[in-house]
């Protein structure tokens, strides 16, 4: 009996000892475990802060950067603007000039008519002067034009088209060449069957000329005056045509205001 109680005895603390062993063994296992998480949740913090860190470091960079271009370009503009400010600071022309420029401009138009009226047969280079008279009055009106807008302090909406006012000058010399007796030679180009040798007693007569000479070549003869000379080489190259060239389409404009002109007065 007194064995048995000693036994029972033994294996109660040994069951305690064992119990201890357990809750201990259980409490350094939670400590590790807590101390091993935050650990891991330190290192995913301290992750997360670098990339965001870095992030804010790209945007500022960016940043720096459009600001930088921002300051350039308002820097540029800032000179852009002096540069104009300048260049009209220092315009040299006055209203009295643009009023000569303009009177100069209305003489040489008026030259162009008397050229017109003039009947001798001993000039015959009236139709270039009319034709050049007319240019130059062209020329001064765009420059008047274009001082009267800096005058104002305001930039012209557009260019002028100076290749249609050329043709329009061209025009204008070709219908006064009508007018003029045993004028000069003029030249009319196009491609082959365009309709110009069918119509070239009417540009004849729209350019007050008498002859017609076809199929003309670079290189071949000419008549100097009284001819209208038909090619279908289309240039640039028409000498000895330096200035009397039309093409077919600017000769047949010609054509057309000739009629209505005619139409006009018969009404």
């Amino acid at each position: 009996m007194t064995v048995s109680l000693i036994t029972l005895g033994v294996i109660a603390a040994l069951a305690i000892i064992a119990l201890l062993g357990l809750a201990w063994l259980a409490y350094v296992n939670t400590e590790t475990a807590r101390t091993n998480g935050y650990d891991q949740g330190y290192g995913d913090a301290k992750t997360a802060f670098t990339e965001y860190t870095t992030s804010l470091e790209e945007q500022l960079t960016s940043s720096v950067g459009r600001l930088a271009k921002a300051n350039r370009d308002i820097e540029a503009q800032l000179q852009d603007a002096d540069r104009r400010i300048a260049i009209y600071a220092g315009r040299s022309y006055t209203r009295d000039e643009l009023t000569s420029i303009r009177r100069a401009a209305k003489q040489l138009k008026l030259a162009a008519l008397t050229y017109n009226q003039l009947s001798t047969s001993q000039v015959l280079e009236l139709s270039d002067q009319a034709r050049h008279a007319l240019t130059v009055c062209g020329e001064l009106e765009q420059l008047a034009q274009r001082i009267e807008d800096q005058l104002e302090g305001t930039a012209p909406t557009a260019l002028p088209n100076t290749q249609q006012e050329a043709e329009a000058a061209l025009l204008e010399a070709a219908a006064f060449a009508a007018g003029v007796p045993n004028g000069k030679s003029w030249l009319v180009y196009g491609p082959e069957r365009c309709g110009k040798t069918t119509n070239a007693q009417a540009i004849a007569d729209a350019l007050g000329l008498t002859e017609i000479v076809d199929d003309w070549q670079p290189g071949d003869p000419a008549p100097i005056t009284k001819a209208l000379v038909l090619t279908n080489h289309l240039g640039p190259d028409h000498m000895p045509f330096s200035r009397r060239v039309l093409s077919y389409d600017q000769a047949m404009s010609l054509v057309a205001a000739k009629a209505n002109a005619k139409q006009g007065a018969a009404a």
